[in-house]
């Protein structure tokens, strides 16, 4: 930091050549590492102590605006700078809530002051955006307790660059395995991997660092699987020891859950178990209507189709669309095109332009841009102007305007120059754009492996780095290659050996081990009716419903999602309210009750029944004490014992998770 600033100092000051500092490349920059324009100081939305300027300096033509012309320019002297309001309010005197910002000798403290002795000049601005930034070193992995000293450099739009380490923000993404100082040196804490962000200027970056974990180093296991490379080379890397593979059983229930949101039958355990054939299973699983009921909801969950939203005539054609496009395994490009230019419905997802864009952007590019409708992105490179031109294209023509000038603007690409003169060029470019395809690898890999390798899913910038970039490249580069076909995708990833291992272990973000996955609220309606062998109220399955609002008390205790919002995932299967209503509620009592009486009737022998109890709830053979324990019930009293199993099992862990 000491061998910075006084590089800063000499090139200010050297006896040779006083260069007076730039306002909107320098002065800003050291008032927001100082804090003073952040959002919980002046860059709030209505300032702080009578003084307003932008969030992060994203608006430098307004901040000048603002210190040096607002009020009679009663915030600057040019004879006297150190005299300056700003300069002592940044010292932390006159009262300044905000305490000492800026330290008096200090370089951010030089640099404004000669700034202000110079006339406090504006900025011309003329090639001083800055395009890009070079984070050094991108990647590494020392030992815990290691320091690593970030470096940053900044690419003008004038082709020079700018050593601006000492001026960039920084953030850790996990501060358990990685902390990050102001001046830009990180220290290890932990074993693991985490990113740390770096903003400066309205750009991003990242560099991943961590440290391996201790023991024996683990080898590449052998695969022709790309995303198997790709996972098992990066847990190596961290001498981290993958997860043995899951047996049988297992799987075959897990296989089940992710892609058909089905428990399998009794008989088709037995059979399965007895003739295991894992690439047979997953074939057959992708072509059964369950698979298009399943699918279909997570799309309809995405876009919202509801009854409520769309209207009775218009939600069920919506949702007729989306399923058949799923039955025909429509390729994932061609759907969203579709849905751009021909599915009117989308269009009234809402009536607000600015609305949709962000709803789209989300939803198919993962990029989260309704920060910038009202000022520059805080973590990402958009700009308010970027917002409003895509926002454009959503919308009539002269629909959006500009916020500053208000003039009408002419729609674009997110973050382009390239201009979109309809819904089709608007469809061609979204389908084309690297995050379409990044998006939906992410979305599938959450799918099956219970978790994003970019979290949250719809997050996807150069700050927020995926915990394995190369695997999220090699799902996409499959996607890409499949032509956008969500079968093979799923296909390729179910067979993955990564997808294969078994939940044992503690690792909970680096997929060294399959995890533990709640089941959504109507898969878990399902796998109740299946285990028990009754009904919930609504005809045929929970999955297949086309609409959110189809009464059931079930449903709704389950967490179903209403498509009002984001669909987020209940946590812990639904918490205390499914808990009491698996434990006492008045319909599963009554699917208990009726399940035990057909169970009896079927079954011959105790130890015949056992095994239907356990392989109808848990797919799975029990245990040798787990069958001794119950045959001992059902001797005691066979009705009331299989009525009390049946009711214990479904409310096992094993039983509302796919594991």
């Amino acid at each position: 930091m000491k061998a910075l600033a006084l590089l800063a100092l000499t090139v200010l000051f050297a006896p040779s050549r006083v260069v007076v500092p730039d306002f909107s490349s320098q002065v800003v920059p050291y008032l927001t590492k100082a804090g003073c324009n952040q959002g919980m100081c002046h860059g709030a939305a209505i300032g702080r102590g009578g003084l307003k300027l932008s969030l992060l300096g994203d608006d430098a033509t307004s901040d000048y605006d603002v210190l040096v012309r607002e009020f009679g320019g009663r915030r600057v002297r040019l004879d006297k700078p150190g005299e300056s309001l700003l300069l002592k309010k940044a010292m932390g005197g006159l009262g300044h809530g905000g305490g000492v910002r800026l330290e008096p000798g200090s370089v951010g403290y030089q640099v404004v002051e000669s700034w202000l002795a110079a006339g406090a000049p504006q900025s011309t601005g003329v090639g001083r955006d800055v395009t890009r930034l070079l984070v050094t070193p991108g990647e590494t992995i020392r030992s815990v307790g290691a320091k690593v000293p970030l470096t940053i450099n900044a690419l003008y739009a004038d082709g020079t660059t700018e050593n601006v380490t000492a001026l960039a923000l920084y953030d850790t993404l996990d501060e358990a395995v990685v902390q990050v100082d102001r001046a830009g040196v990180a220290s290890i804490r932990a074993s693991g991997i985490a990113a740390v962000m770096v903003r400066y200027r309205g750009q991003v970056g990242a560099a991943r660092l961590g440290a391996p974990f201790p023991g024996k180093a683990t080898d590449v296991r052998i695969s022709g699987n790309p995303i198997d490379a790709a996972l098992f080379s990066e847990l190596a890397r961290l001498n981290l020891r993958p997860a043995p593979r899951c047996s049988d059983a297992v799987f075959l229930r897990r296989a089940h859950l992710d892609l058909i949101g089905t428990l399998p039958t009794s008989t088709e355990v037995r059979a399965f178990l007895a003739k295991p054939d894992r690439a047979k299973l997953i074939n057959t699983l992708l072509v059964r209507p369950e698979f298009v009921d399943l699918w279909t909801l997570k799309l309809a969950d995405l876009l919202r189709i509801s009854s409520k939203r769309f209207g009775s005539d218009a939600a069920p054609r919506y949702h007729t669309w989306l399923r058949e496009s799923v039955a025909k395994n429509k390729p994932l490009d061609r759907l969203v095109s579709e849905l751009l230019t021909e599915q009117e419905s989308f269009w009234r997802t809402t009536s607000d332009p600015r609305d949709l864009s962000e709803f789209f952007a989300k939803t198919w590019l993962g990029t989260r841009v309704e920060c910038a409708r009202c000022h520059n992105h805080p973590y990402d490179r958009w700009t308010r102007t970027d917002y409003h031109a895509f926002a454009a294209a959503f919308g009539r023509a002269g629909q959006v305007p500009h916020p500053k000038t208000g003039k009408p603007m002419a729609a674009r690409a997110l973050g382009t120059d390239k201009a979109l003169t309809g819904r089709a060029e608007l469809a061609a470019w979204a389908t084309a754009s690297p995050r379409f395809a990044e998006l939906l690898a992410n979305r599938l890999w959450s799918a099956l492996f219970g978790r994003g390798l970019v979290e949250p899913l719809d997050d996807l910038r150069a700050s927020n780095p995926a915990i394995h970039p190369k695997v999220l490249a090699a799902v996409a580069t499959q996607l890409t290659r499949s032509g956008f076909d969500l079968r093979a995708t799923l296909r390729q990833l179910a067979l993955s050996g990564a997808y294969q291992q078994s939940s044992r272990g503690t690792d909970e973000k680096l997929f060294s081990r399959a995890l533990l996955k709640p089941l959504r609220a109507q898969v878990l309606a399902d796998a109740l009716a299946s285990a028990t062998g009754g009904s919930l109220g609504f005809s045929g399955r929970a999955i297949a419903l086309a609409d959110p609002d189809v009464p059931s008390e079930t449903l709704d205790i389950l967490g179903r999602c209403r498509r009002e919002a984001d669909c987020i995932p209940m946590p812990e299967a639904g918490g205390l309210s499914v808990a009491l209503h698996l434990l006492a509620g008045a319909p599963l009592e009554a699917l208990v009750k009726e399940g035990a009486q057909k169970l009896l009737t079927a079954q011959t022998t105790d130890a015949i029944l056992v095994e239907e109890l356990y392989l109808r709830v848990l797919s799975r053979f029990p245990v040798a004490s787990e069958r001794a324990y119950a045959e001992a019930l059902l001797k005691k009293n066979r009705p009331r014992a299989t009525e009390d199993l049946l009711w214990a099992l479904v409310n096992t862990r094993e039983f509302a998770y796919a594991h």
